[in-house]
């Protein structure tokens, strides 16, 4: 069950994203700036950020294996191979069957309800892959080692690399916009309704369920 909610969530996060691209305001900082330098060395979106994904991961593995450290969370899992092999990955997809539908540029009211549900998606996913708990995302836990690293709180690590992100997506012409700040800085409390009212219930109902099976 937990791989699969991983699944789903990585499905849903990468479709949620592909929406924030078609709403045009903007999206995460990480998928910004990614999505900039693509564009700019005209790479695709989901093969420049698996490659920024790996090199991220083997710095952070390198960290570990030179000062002989564990660090305070694994650094490989399923759900961390899902995220950053899939996520952009499925981004182009979603971008190449809304292209191959015939679909276009989509007007402000349309846009503005793109961002809503593409924000409440993106949130329910992220749910869903962190309650699966199968690993994190290279850039998810470079927060985490740099806190580790540094002595600070993970909150101001994460902050200073979402803001070198953006800076860098503005540099390569990135769209940059209140979908970024909003995801960047006002996710946390919707990520954690969706924990509490959807997928730990879920997870647990699950349990519940294998346990009874094997009672019978």
């Amino acid at each position: 069950m937990k791989k699969m909610m991983a699944v789903i969530g990585v499905v849903l996060i990468g479709f949620c994203v592909f929406l924030l691209k078609l709403s045009g305001f903007g999206t995460d900082p990480f998928s910004s700036m990614n999505m900039a330098v693509s564009e700019y060395l005209s790479i695709s979106f989901g093969i420049w950020q698996l490659g920024v994904n790996i090199v991220l991961f083997s710095i952070m593995a390198l960290r570990r294996k030179i000062l002989h450290i564990r660090g305070r969370y694994g650094l490989m899992g399923f759900g961390t191979i899902v995220n950053m092999v899939f996520c952009g990955i499925l981004v182009d997809c979603f971008q190449s069957i809304y292209t191959w539908m015939g679909g276009g540029e989509l007007e402000f009211g349309a846009r503005c309800v793109v961002l809503i549900l593409a924000v409440f998606g993106i949130c329910l996913g992220c749910s869903l892959y962190i309650t699966a708990d199968l690993g994190s995302a290279p850039y998810d836990n470079l927060g985490q080692e740099i806190a580790d690293g540094i002595g600070k709180s993970f909150r101001i690590c994460r902050t200073v690399t979402d803001l070198i992100c953006v800076t860098i997506s503005l540099i390569f012409g990135g769209e940059v916009g209140i979908a970024t700040l909003i995801i960047a800085c006002g996710t946390g409390s919707l990520v954690q309704f969706f924990h509490t009212k959807v997928s730990r219930p879920l997870l647990y109902r699950c349990y519940v369920k294998k346990k009874q099976r094997r009672m019978a």
